[in-house]
């Protein structure tokens, strides 16, 4: 009857040479660990120096959008200048304004557009004035008495099912349309427009643009596109108003 051959025991390192290989092993382990991070930092600089690139963009469509500036180039809307010179859609060209507006330019970097929209979307959701709160990545309630939200590290793909969460709850409790976020009224884009057309009759090329504030309250009114000329124009027009309704 035959045997079965036994596996010969492996024989431990000296001493000496097992710390000679961990040593040898920790060293590899340090060096591509060190690489990792350099690259991860590298990566980390670029997508912060491209934010900070449309971060500029968007300052720099929000200077185009006066309709003498557009009109020079042969174009009767930013939209369709951005789209037929940049390649820019119309959703991305808001998004990106939306956002700058919103933060500056560090924050703009750090943040990254996409996420600074995924907030700010969050806070139309809310019912709470809480879009100061939500950019300065606070910790939030979703809705009074509801589950609390961390901002900081939240990824737009959670801020945006928080969003939707809170959507569904309201929908669920019956919450008044003008509580379901903030919402800027028809009637305050309607203004809007008829101040930007007021501006140019008196040639002060801005746009003006009504911003959401909080549920109930009425919406801010921000002047797009005032350099030094169009503010001296604007104080000579103030100086010599015109007649009629507008």
């Amino acid at each position: 009857m035959s045997s079965a051959k036994k596996t010969p025991a492996k024989k431990a390192l000296p001493p000496a040479l097992a710390a000679r290989a961990k040593a040898l092993h920790d060293a590899s382990v340090a060096t591509h660990r060190k690489a990792a991070r350099s690259a991860l930092a590298r990566a980390k600089g670029a997508l912060q120096g491209a934010e900070r690139g449309l971060y500029e963009m968007a300052l720099a469509l929000r200077d185009l959008d006066a309709p003498k500036l557009l009109a020079a180039i042969g174009y009767a809307t930013l939209y369709e200048a951005a789209e037929q010179e940049l390649g820019l859609a119309r959703s991305t060209i808001d998004r990106l304004r939306r956002a700058a507006d919103a933060v500056d330019a560090e924050c703009f970097a750090r943040l990254g557009h996409t996420r600074i929209n995924a907030m700010l979307s969050l806070a139309d959701a809310t019912a709470a004035d809480d879009t100061e709160a939500i950019l300065a990545e606070k910790t939030i309630s979703l809705w009074e008495g509801g589950p609390g939200l961390v901002v900081k590290g939240a990824s737009s793909r959670a801020l945006d099912a928080a969003a939707a969460q809170v959507r569904a709850h309201l929908a669920e409790v019956g919450a008044p349309a003008d509580r379901r976020g903030n919402r800027v009224a028809k009637d305050d884009v309607a203004l809007a427009a008829r101040l930007t057309k007021a501006l140019t009759a008196r040639a002060v090329e801005v746009t003006v643009t009504a911003r959401a504030t909080k549920p109930g309250a009425g919406a801010r009114f921000a002047v797009d596109g005032l350099d030094a000329d169009g503010a001296r124009a604007l104080l000579a027009a103030l100086a010599r108003p015109t007649r009629g309704k507008v």
